[in-house]
């Protein structure tokens, strides 16, 4: 990572009839800044409570170009975002193994920083709406607002998983939970409880739909699990109505390979 260091020079001349000369010249800084995370789409879980964030990484070189600061701006890919947006502002500071990252916010609106003296990195923690699907990319140029010249992240999704039995609210889903029937009937009349059928079982009518939903749907990154943390063997998850097979819990699909399927408990 090289210096502010004038390594390329150009000159014009004029030569007269008697060898005299005029001559002027300028020497040139060749620069460079990039994004080193996220360069491609990344996806980050929806937390709880707050706002989700992101560590974004760009680099200048050299590090003391134009006053040695790098402005940050965020950019909506899809106007659409549902959520609230993070109340300490979009861009914080990181700390990293003990460093703290360079974050100047005494104009909340115009945040920049200063690249690292020997390798031009800066780092801070993007904050994004908190909405499921919501998504943002990062803007960071030599001259505030994304002016003058700049890199371009990529863009940066928040993901939010939904499970949904009986048409519940959220609210429903923690505070009353779903009632499920005992299958103890013998709905195809073949001398066996349907709960000891191991296969399927025609005319079922004692399990219900456990719809899964990812938001984004086409989420083609990380995975998913479905488990029961208390009373498992309580319980039997199907993919099918009529209950077909059985899926034992825990069970994790992997985004990149599978869908999120249609499930019956």
């Amino acid at each position: 990572m090289s210096k502010t260091i004038k390594d390329t020079e150009i000159k014009l001349s004029y030569q007269a009839p008697d060898d005299t000369q005029a001559e002027d010249k300028a020497k040139i800084t060749v620069w460079n800044i990039k994004f080193n995370d996220p360069v491609i789409t990344q996806y980050i879980p929806r937390p709880e409570t707050g706002n989700p964030y992101y560590i974004v990484e760009a680099q200048m070189n050299p590090p003391d170009a134009f006053d040695g600061k790098l402005y940050w701006t965020w950019q909506d890919p899809s106007p659409s975002n549902t959520g609230q947006n993070p109340q300490g502002g979009f861009f914080q500071q990181y700390i990293e193994n003990g460093y703290i990252w360079n974050l100047n916010i005494s104009d909340p609106n115009h945040p920049y920083s200063i690249p690292h003296p020997q390798t031009g990195v800066v780092k801070c923690k993007f904050y994004l709406p908190n909405g499921a699907g919501d998504d943002g990319k990062v803007v960071v140029s030599t001259q505030p607002n994304g002016k003058g010249e700049k890199a371009i992240s990529g863009i940066i999704t928040v993901v939010g998983v939904n499970l949904m039995m009986d048409n519940l609210s959220e609210e429903a889903e923690i505070d009353t939970g779903s009632y499920i029937f005992l299958n103890w009937d013998d709905d195809n009349n073949n001398d066996t409880c349907d709960m000891d059928e191991t296969g399927a079982v025609t005319n079922e009518d004692d399990v219900i739909p456990l719809n899964l939903s990812i938001t984004p749907g086409n989420t083609n990154q990380g995975t998913i699990e479905l488990y029961a943390p208390a009373g498992s063997s309580k319980i039997k998850v199907w993919t099918s109505a009529t209950k077909g097979t059985q899926i034992n819990l825990p069970k994790t699909w992997n985004l990149s390979q599978e869908t999120v399927p249609q499930l019956f408990m």
